[in-house]
């Protein structure tokens, strides 16, 4: 009898149909390296022993695939996984999209961005992330307050994973990396399926030794993230309603100088953009004592004047684990025509730390001790900032007519 089973059980096996399996990445997200309307990068982590680089796309309701295909990168450390990366060009401006790694893979969605604000946009803005696995459910609970708000997409200032050490000679930690990668990838996806593109600045905990070093210092954020690319600072211009410039606050790149020289010329490029926004880690405006002063005082002493000079509309800053916003701020004084600068950095930390207020720093309008995100929408004739906590309540709001640029 138990022989007989056996012949059974193998026929009913070998009688199965043989399907193909599907491939899944273990984490996928996107970015851009220009246009954001008409383009997408779109990139995959996966073992190096399940390696696809197929991907297939299509306008959303398209019957036909588009194939390109992926390049892959060994990624630093010699660590058991490879980075692949595509860019898909040419797109329709403000249309959704599906696509799927090979053609059994399971289908993701994009958004491209419009060309012109015809409707209200909205992004988010954060930085200093995922402080280790004991806090991730901190950040799992903003991703999903801010994706469930259906964002275009998400500016991280920094200290994204956590993974560098002060020890420039230590290894850094590829596993908060790849936690962080499969996190944002569950979390961060709209209501209309798609994923939220990142454009990420380096931060001191992306760099090991901290400040002062060079993009050797710092591997895997140069390898997972082509913008803002190795030079470490770069400008994204969206349509014609917004630059965005992503500046290195002294981890892999000096504040003055050739840095420094770029920003200008960048800023005087873009004079006539309707809104201009800043993206770095350490502030220029702390809303509290991080012991890096200096990096402070040389963010006042050669960004900031350019800043004022070219009208740009916000900085966000990060780093001191705090929200922060200050009054809109001219040649050291309070003016209604000067620069917002706002965040400060405490998306999923550990723990917030205890701001200075109001009247203790001249220059804060707004100061508290919470994890955040920074909503913000552009409309047509001004752009609306809020404050918004890990429980998904408006804490702060504050308004910026187009014509203040």
């Amino acid at each position: 009898m138990i022989k007989l089973l056996k012949i059974v059980l193998l026929c009913v096996l070998f009688a199965l149909p043989c399907h193909a399996k599907s491939y899944a990445p273990l984490a996928v997200y996107l970015t851009w390296q220009q246009q954001p309307d008409t383009t997408m990068t779109v990139q995959w982590i996966a073992p190096l022993n399940e390696q696809q680089d197929e991907i297939q796309y299509r306008k959303t309701g398209d019957a036909p695939w588009v194939t390109e295909l992926a390049e892959a990168f060994a990624l630093p450390q010699k660590v058991a996984y490879a980075l692949h990366r595509v860019e898909l060009t040419h797109l329709r401006p403000d249309t959704l999209y599906e696509f799927r790694i090979s053609s059994k893979g399971k289908v993701y969605k994009f958004h491209t961005l419009p060309s012109e604000i015809r409707h209200n946009i909205k992004f988010i803005v954060g930085g200093d992330m995922y402080h280790g696995p004991k806090f991730l459910s901190h950040m799992e609970k903003i991703c999903s307050v801010s994706a469930s708000l259906d964002p275009f997409f998400a500016l991280v200032g920094g200290d994204i994973a956590y993974s560098a050490s002060g020890d420039k000679d230590k290894p850094e930690d590829f596993e908060r990396w790849l936690t962080w990668a499969k996190t944002w990838t569950k979390c961060m996806v709209r209501s209309d399926g798609a994923l939220i593109p990142i454009i990420p600045a380096i931060g001191n905990h992306e760099t090991n030794g901290r400040f002062e070093q060079s993009p050797a210092q710092a591997k895997f954020f140069y390898a997972l993230f082509p913008m803002p690319g190795a030079q470490g600072f770069n400008a994204l211009d969206f349509g014609n309603y917004m630059s965005l410039f992503i500046l290195d606050s002294d981890h892999t790149h000096r504040i003055p100088g050739e840095q420094t020289h770029w920003l200008h010329d960048a800023l005087e490029a873009r004079k006539d953009q309707s809104r201009k926004f800043a993206l770095y880690h350490v502030p220029a405006w702390p809303s509290v004592e991080t012991g890096t002063n200096q990096v402070s005082q040389a963010i006042r002493d050669n960004w900031v004047p350019h800043f004022e000079t070219y009208h740009l509309t916000t900085a966000f800053e990060n780093h001191c684990h705090t929200y922060k916003r200050s009054h809109p701020l001219l040649k050291n004084a309070i003016d209604d025509s000067g620069v917002l600068y706002m965040g400060d950095g405490a998306w999923g930390v550990r723990d917030t730390r205890i701001p200075k207020t109001p009247k203790e720093a001249w220059y804060l309008a707004r100061s508290a001790s919470v994890r955040h995100f920074v909503l913000v929408t552009m409309e047509k004739n001004k752009t609306v900032f809020q404050g918004i906590d890990q429980w998904g309540r408006v804490f702060d709001e504050y308004i910026k007519p187009l014509h203040g640029n």
